[in-house]
């Protein structure tokens, strides 16, 4: 298995099909089909440059196993190519290629490249699977994603049917690994990159909502852990390298508060819903008011 790859399980029963599927999961990450990257220019090249070690610097010090992202995983797109290609969003990540959307302002194409790149050395368990897909005289392999961070992924053979989740805590967690890399490159500044285009980037943050709840939960579980900072390096490593203790955690005080974390999504709206659940009123005003 390649070392891009953290997990995978190889569920396949039909002895001819073993080969093939070992050949898969030795397989690199794909990209996106009929991507069109541009060449970067000077300005992207130095943002993604200093990213590309933030980032990797900042994964490390909480277990990633992932070296620094190649320059191959990483496509800046045109606006009209990236809405076409790849999504309405400014951003995104899949198996570990990042896209980057050309002409955003320099503070927020730093901050799309610094999460995008969190969630590249996220842990990626795959499986495998043998399907028995109609039509077919003989069965197929599919490889599926099961975990890519924090979020799960199921997926019902018998139906196609695709469940995701913890989606919004995984983005929020995105977010803080993002948020600290800025910071690192605020300590430590990166050649040409200009400061001030730092200092903006190190006060965003994209799901916000997500990050007060993440928050709180640190101060929540703080006695669990030895205190608000370990909690939430707990939290960085299970999204880095696997682990489940910060929800364990979370679900030794509320048995249900799994099953809520699990169905927020990156909706403000659910995580208002899901810190009222939890019995944080605090952050319900906080992301209502944003005070």
């Amino acid at each position: 298995m390649t070392p891009w790859i953290n997990r995978c399980d190889i569920l396949v029963t039909d002895p001819g099909l073993r080969a093939e599927a070992q050949q898969l999961a030795d397989a690199p990450p794909p990209d996106l089909d009929n991507v069109t990257g541009l060449a970067p220019t000077e300005q992207e090249t130095v943002i993604i440059e200093a990213a590309r070690h933030a980032v990797a610097a900042e994964t490390a010090a909480f277990g990633s196993t992932q070296p620094v992202t190649p320059w191959s995983q990483i496509h800046v797109l045109a606006p009209d190519d990236f809405a076409s290609q790849v999504g309405p969003q400014t951003s995104a990540n899949q198996l570990r290629h990042s896209y980057l959307q050309r002409g955003r302002p320099p503070a927020h194409f730093l901050h799309d490249t610094l999460h995008e790149l969190a969630h590249g050395h996220g842990y990626l368990q795959m499986v495998i699977r043998q399907i028995e897909a109609d039509g077919e005289s003989s069965p197929q392999i599919r490889r599926l994603v099961k975990r890519y961070g924090l979020a799960c992924i199921s997926h019902n053979p018998g139906t196609g049917q695709v469940a995701q989740m913890y989606t919004g805590l995984n983005e929020a967690t995105t977010d803080i690994l993002a948020h600290r890399a800025a910071q690192r490159l605020q300590r430590e500044p990166y050649p040409g990159l200009n400061p001030d285009i730092v200092d903006e980037t190190a006060v965003m943050y994209l799901y916000w909502p997500g990050v007060f709840l993440a928050g709180r939960m640190f101060r929540y579980l703080a006695d669990d852990f030895g205190g608000q900072t370990k909690a939430r390096d707990q939290l960085f490593r299970d999204y880095l390298t696997g682990s489940n203790k910060f929800l364990l955690a979370m679900m030794g005080h509320q048995s249900q508060a799994g099953r809520r974390l699990a169905a927020m999504s990156t909706d403000p709206r659910e995580a208002i819903v899901t810190a009222a659940y939890l019995g944080f009123p605090d952050i319900v005003k906080k992301i209502v008011f944003q005070e």
